[in-house]
């Protein structure tokens, strides 16, 4: 489902280049968990930003069901995340101005689904993450947990075969974010959707298929209960 090739990323900070990512390759497949671990600043949220096509790679290439997405120009890339990729994000990113109703029907009109069709797909995953009740409500009218929820619902609402997650529970209290992964998990269970997410929770660790790090710019492969294995993904 993803793939990276040879995939780096530079920074230019004053007359140096700051080196993120450096040649890193891997690959995803459909239908799998995969945590993306590693320190604070290693270069998990800009690999994130890469695989979905926010940032471009200083070199190498994304592909995302053997699309190059790299290779698209900012608009492609842009109508092909909105139709393919579903975001979580730390914060929630819901726009405060939409009820919790119009905020997961904007993927759909976005990708012009009938509007028969959202109406019901939105009533779908409210009932589905608790929130049923919520239709009309506001953003700042809901808890962390809440809009946690209504975030989770709205990346899923125009169904797209990948979910990316960035902190998705970094924000909240540890019971809360038990819940939301839990939620996360069994929504995504048995759809074949394919999701990455990154967290340095164990909990997340302990509930993915496969966990990769970030370490020293390079992606390294942790096997359950073994620490790191000793060959790089990217070797």
């Amino acid at each position: 489902m993803v793939e990276m090739r040879a995939l780096t990323k530079r920074y230019e900070e004053g007359t140096e280049a700051r080196s993120v990512i450096e040649r890193a390759d891997a690959e995803i497949h459909r239908g799998e968990f995969v945590a993306l671990a590693g320190p604070s600043g290693s270069g998990k949220t800009t690999l994130l930003n890469l695989i979905s096509g926010i940032d471009t790679p200083t070199s190498g290439d994304v592909l995302i069901d053997s699309v190059p997405i790299t290779k698209l120009s900012e608009k492609d890339r842009t109508l092909f995340r909105r139709k393919n990729i579903g975001f979580v994000f730390q914060f929630f990113n819901l726009i405060p101005t939409l009820s919790v109703k119009e905020n997961l029907l904007l993927p759909l009109q976005l990708n012009s689904f009938p509007s028969a069709e959202s109406d019901d797909r939105v009533m779908y995953l409210l009932e589905r993450i608790g929130m049923g009740d919520r239709i009309d409500s506001y953003p700042d009218r809901l808890s962390g947990g809440e809009k946690q929820r209504v975030a989770i619902a709205r990346a899923l609402a125009h169904n797209p075969p990948l979910i990316l997650a960035d902190e998705p529970t970094g924000n909240l209290d540890a019971d809360t974010g038990r819940a939301i992964l839990s939620l996360l998990k069994s929504l995504i269970d048995g759809s074949g959707k394919t999701m990455v997410i990154v967290s340095h929770s164990d909990v997340v660790a302990g509930m993915a298929d496969r966990v990769l790090a970030m370490e020293d710019g390079k992606l390294v492969e942790r096997i359950r209960g073994d620490g790191y294995v000793n060959n790089r993904l990217d070797s």
